[in-house]
């Protein structure tokens, strides 16, 4: 099966899929690499929209196609899990989120990982436990749309350092959550971080 991505520019997911897995498409509205900059601006300055289907033979090409057509950033995160089998959370600017930022110059992408976590939070991880499926969205910065992937990996903490929200970030809380209470995250989070955590 070919891949297909998902990519939400706000609460308006973009699906690129093959033509065979797209044809139940009647909710959602057709574009192409030609209209979708044009459709991507109308969205980012007038919120609501269907969800939107770019149909592909080959998602994989057309995914890189945008990476090109769009300013693409790179940046990488973490969902990381205590002894207590609780997860690590941060608010900010009003909403619940993971930690992540921006990739460095010179940096890997996990390494990136890792020092968003652990400067966002104040604690030192552990290890990376696996790859997590990477999420993307755009938005608009400086009138340019732009393109962010942003790569997870599950992480492991046993330590018991006090939490620091890391203020200059806009960060004003950390906070653990075991699963039973991931409602209070989902009931204000972003669509592509609900899309994460619904894998736990």
């Amino acid at each position: 099966m070919a891949q297909r991505y998902r990519i939400y520019i706000k609460d308006t997911p973009l699906f690129i899929c093959p033509p065979a897995e797209s044809s139940n498409s009647k909710t959602l509205t057709i574009v192409n690499e030609h209209n979708i900059d044009e459709i991507v601006r109308k969205i980012l300055h007038n919120n609501a929209s269907e969800p939107l289907l770019l149909e592909s033979n080959s998602p994989d090409n057309t995914l890189h196609k945008l990476c090109k057509k769009f300013h693409f950033i790179e940046a990488a995160g973490g969902l990381v899990k205590n002894s207590l089998e609780e997860y690590l959370f941060i608010h900010r600017l009003g909403k619940w989120d993971l930690p992540k930022g921006k990739l460095e110059k010179n940096e890997s992408i996990m390494e990136c990982a890792i020092r968003e976590v652990e400067e966002e939070c104040g604690i030192t991880i552990n290890r990376i436990i696996e790859e997590l499926p990477s999420t993307y969205h755009m938005y608009e910065l400086k009138g340019k749309i732009v393109l962010k992937r942003t790569y997870w990996f599950s992480m492991e903490y046993t330590g018991e350092q006090q939490l620091t929200p890391q203020t200059e970030e806009d960060i004003t809380e950390v906070e653990w959550l075991p699963k039973e209470q991931f409602n209070k995250v989902i009931d204000n989070t972003y669509p592509a971080i609900k899309e994460l955590i619904s894998t736990i």
